[in-house]
């Protein structure tokens, strides 16, 4: 059986928001007035899916109202509307002139704990005469809490738009299997719920279940439970009172057996599983010991084998080498013999000794020449390695094809020069000297824009990340600028709130007026904690292409003697109301005695007024406001989910953005750098022409020496 456990109300007759857990027998008790008869109304609207048809509300009002009946309607439970007499037919005074109620009534199934969820969300509005149904839902598997049903901003508890909580309830069905019920009409809605509700093995028929249930509001004047069950819910039968006392008995008894039965049941149990742990710690020991003397004979095995193959290789070894050692001597004593006489017969050639010096003369030239060739490979070196990381950098698209060029050039005639082969080195070694000073100063004038670079992406990642930050404190879509300081202010340890986050305009006739009144004012700053002083101490440090010029922070201590009039209704000021005083305050003060007025006599009779429709009267003047548009307006606006994906999405690319405008600025100063540490390029073609024409003279050298040996 599922049993009523939470009961969620949000914006219904005086409650704003609550969440009521039920638990066992539960009754409500207060004064007359406190609400104990409307919290039982709420249920009978979650329960029949707000269908007129079957609705009787507060029955038990009827008849302290002299026979009258209450004419309370959903829209005046939605609203809060209160009779101030008590009596009906009093000034009707009313809590909100506009609701989106919520009424979730949760319940759980006492075997399986399995929760369901389900009620109605309704909007109603004074200027209107009727409520609408926004929308019914049957929700398997969910145990909706009041967090789930409101949108917190600081200081405010707001209900949660119908499309923004249908879109966060359904987005928890994307891994289960059940779904979720989503309408409008009540009957199909009814359908569903009780086909949530009804226990697996008996179903419950619907029409039965309207009839009984309306019958069960209209207890009053009820002189017996007993006649009312009868009448109303079950049907009449005769009973057997000795046998149904011999039945209640026997029950009693077998509860008793039953009872004995689960209590013998768990100390078995937990005798079975105090020997399935002794059986399973001993089979796990055995097991690991028999792995273990299991592992330790294949072990011995591997090592007595390869012990076994060792020894046989090292006997073959040694008796191939005592062969192979007593050839080698033969061969060294013959290949002597040789020697000796080769050299005895070299020496009684005529000219031996002329042969001797050529020899040591081209050995010296060859180390000469080598040195040679060395100096150049060194500069070559240098100048192909600056080259070739210019190549791959591609920071200078218009020297592109020149550069490339120098590096397939410097690379072929590194490979010639590994060769020996000299000529043409230190014509490329020129060019590329050439090319190199012809793209220095660009290279150079390029470190400016991509430092620029850097700070346009840093200042756009600071300013999205304010606005990605004050998206999920459930903020208003402010403005870069304003989002930047707030960025760099939490990157202080300084928390910092729009007055448009934490303020609402009650009257939202008034607010493009109004809006159009504060203009920048409505991003205005109020600081926690009193650090009104480290915040400005850093705005004041900012660089101005971050534009912290539209900050502004709010004084504390300026307004610290501020007084208002709130029995004024006629004030703008009062159109204002918020948790946070300091905002209050301050947004009272900028509007100051401005009356809302209607007509022109009125815009000229007070010194500062403001009708609905733009037309202000300050300064000795009448001016027309230009209004924000819809998209642009602050107070009470908040971002919808895809709005936040997308600023995330924006956030994450001004990240890549800027990642990628350092490695280009790394690349420039690493190109600057290499370029910078060849030393002076004329230099490095002057060497390369001079050691080229002293490599040329050097190799004509050795091969007229290697002619005359």
């Amino acid at each position: 059986m599922k049993k009523l456990k939470r009961i969620v109300l949000v914006q219904f007759f005086l409650y704003d928001a609550v969440e009521l857990d039920i638990t066992g027998h539960v009754a409500f008790l207060g004064q007359n007035g406190s609400g104990k008869t409307s919290l039982l109304d709420a249920i009978q609207i979650a329960m029949l899916g707000a269908h007129g048809n079957y609705l009787a509300f507060n029955t038990q009002s009827v008849g302290s109202t002299g026979g009258r009946r209450n004419p309370r309607s959903i829209r005046d439970y939605c609203l809060g509307v209160i009779d101030d007499t008590g009596e009906g037919g009093g000034r009707m005074d009313r809590k909100r002139d506009n609701a989106v109620s919520y009424i979730t009534l949760v319940f759980e199934d006492d075997i399986t704990r399995e929760p369901v969820s389900l009620g109605v969300c309704i909007r109603a509005d004074a200027d209107e005469p009727l409520h609408e149904v926004l929308g019914l839902y049957v929700l398997p598997g969910q145990s909706l809490t009041l967090a789930d049903h409101l949108d917190r901003s600081p200081g405010d508890a707001l209900p949660l738009l119908w499309n923004d909580f249908e879109a966060a309830v359904r987005a928890r069905y994307t891994t289960r299997q059940d779904t979720a019920f989503f309408g409008t009409q009540p009957t199909k809605y009814i359908h569903e719920m009780i086909h949530a509700l009804q226990p697996r093995a008996k179903a419950i028929d619907v029409r039965e279940y309207l009839k009984v249930f309306n019958k069960s509001v209209l207890l009053r004047n009820i002189e017996s439970v007993d006649a009312f069950v009868r009448d109303y819910v079950v049907e009449a039968q005769s009973i057997d009172r000795r046998r149904a006392r011999s039945q209640i008995d026997h029950f009693k008894e077998l509860n008793r057996l039953l009872e004995q039965v689960r209590q013998q049941i768990t100390d078995l149990t937990a005798i079975s599983a105090g020997y399935d742990e002794i059986e399973k710690f001993v089979v796990r020991s055995s097991t690991t010991k028999a792995l273990a003397a299991f592992y330790s004979a294949n072990e011995a095995v591997r090592v007595l084998q390869e012990l076994d193959d060792g020894m046989r290789k090292n006997s073959r070894q040694r008796r191939l080498l005592k062969v192979a050692a007593k050839n080698l001597a033969k061969q060294i004593k013959v290949a002597a013999e040789a020697r000796d006489d080769a050299l005895e017969a070299w020496k009684s050639k005529p000219g031996a000794n002329d042969a001797n010096t050529y020899a040591q003369l081209k050995a010296s030239n060859e180390r000469t020449f080598f040195s040679t060739c060395r100096r150049i490979e060194r500069d070559l070196s240098q100048l192909a390695g600056v080259v070739h990381r210019l190549a791959e950098l591609k920071i200078l698209p218009g020297s592109q094809r020149d550069i490339k060029e120098a590096d397939r050039s410097l690379s072929h005639h590194t490979n010639r020069l590994e060769q020996g082969l000299i000529t043409g080195i230190d014509g490329a070694i020129g060019d590329t000297v050439a090319m190199l000073e012809k793209v220095i100063r660009p290279l150079e004038a390029s470190l400016a824009p991509a430092k620029e670079r850097i700070a346009v992406a840093r200042s756009k990642c600071s300013a999205l990340a304010g606005q990605v930050r004050n998206a999920d404190r459930n903020g208003a879509p402010i403005s870069e600028d304003v989002a930047r300081v707030i960025d760099r202010l939490l990157d202080a340890g300084i928390v910092a709130e729009p007055v448009c986050n934490i303020v609402q305009i009650t009257d939202l006739a008034w607010q493009p007026a109004i809006e159009a009144f504060l203009k920048s004012n409505r991003e205005s700053l109020v600081i926690t904690d009193g650090r009104e002083r480290e915040a400005i101490r850093l705005i004041r440090r900012m660089p101005e292409r971050d534009n912290p010029f539209a900050a502004k922070v709010v004084q504390p201590h300026q307004l610290k003697d501020h007084r208002w009039n709130d029995c004024d209704d006629s004030l703008v000021g009062n159109l204002f109301v918020s948790d946070n005083q300091v905002a209050l305050a301050y947004l009272r003060s900028l509007v100051g005695n401005m009356k809302r007025v209607e007509t022109e006599e009125e815009l000229e009779q007070y010194s500062r007024a403001l009708t609905a429709d733009g037309m202000l009267s300050a300064n000795f003047t009448t001016s027309r406001l230009r209004f924000y548009s819809a998209e642009k307006q602050l107070f009470g606006k908040r971002l919808t989910y895809a709005e936040k994906e997308a600023l995330r999405k924006e956030s994450i690319d001004a990240i890549e953005e800027e990642i990628k405008a350092n490695d280009h600025l790394k690349a420039i100063e690493d190109a600057i750098a290499r370029t910078n540490k060849l030393g002076e390029l004329s230099d490095i073609r002057t060497r390369t022409v001079e050691n080229v024409a002293q490599a040329l003279q050097e190799q004509r050298e050795l091969n007229r020496v290697d002619e005359h040996i």
